[in-house]
């Protein structure tokens, strides 16, 4: 009974010959792990440093982490994150484009190290900065049956009603206009409709 005590400056574990090392443990330095005469695996004063790949059942972060090269989670999922940025997205050359988690169910996605868009709980999307943009004939369809409609097709514009129902253009005053602001139709709430 008992334990097993090995003393030495450095203590090395090595097969028979001593030319393939197991295990090699330097006094106030690393532990180091080989595999075929390899390092694989040592400890350092923060942790751990592992040459090669991880194959593990299960990951539990607790703290901070940071991944200097690339990462794939598969089809697996992410879960129980309390916030998550994801840096360096393939292709981007400056570190500026990137997605923010900063809270519960909210996701931030920023380009130019700005915030392009943001995703609340609610699912409302808002884009602080910038402009959504279509192609011709690229719709912005409202509705469970695509009824309301807006789009160009390289020619004409159109708001375009497609379902039941009526198109309900709703304003305290409305002015329908040209392009240089000149009025068509006049309406004022109370008053009149001039045309």
């Amino acid at each position: 009974t008992g334990d097993l005590i090995l003393r030495g400056a450095n203590v090395r574990l090595s097969e028979q010959s001593g030319n393939e090392n197991f295990v090699y443990c330097s006094a106030n330095g690393a532990v180091t792990l080989y595999y075929d005469n390899a390092a694989k695996l040592a400890t350092t004063s923060t942790g751990i440093d592992v040459t090669g790949t991880v194959t593990a059942d299960g990951l539990t972060v607790d703290g901070t982490s940071t991944f200097n090269g690339n990462v794939s989670f598969g089809d697996n999922n992410i879960t129980n994150v309390g916030s998550l940025q994801v840096d360096d997205i393939a292709g981007d050359t400056d570190g500026n484009t990137f997605i923010q988690f900063p809270g519960s169910d909210v996701m931030d996605f920023y380009t130019g190290n700005t915030k392009a868009i943001g995703i609340d709980a609610s699912q409302n999307i808002s884009i602080p900065n910038g402009n959504l943009t279509f192609a011709d004939n690229g719709k912005a369809i409202f509705g469970a049956g695509s009824d309301l409609q807006i789009y160009h097709d390289a020619s004409h514009s159109f708001i375009k009603d497609a379902g039941t129902g009526h198109l309900k253009i709703q304003a305290t005053n409305l002015k329908l206009q040209d392009v240089d602001g000149n009025n068509y139709i006049d309406c004022i709430d109370g008053s009149y409709v001039r045309l």
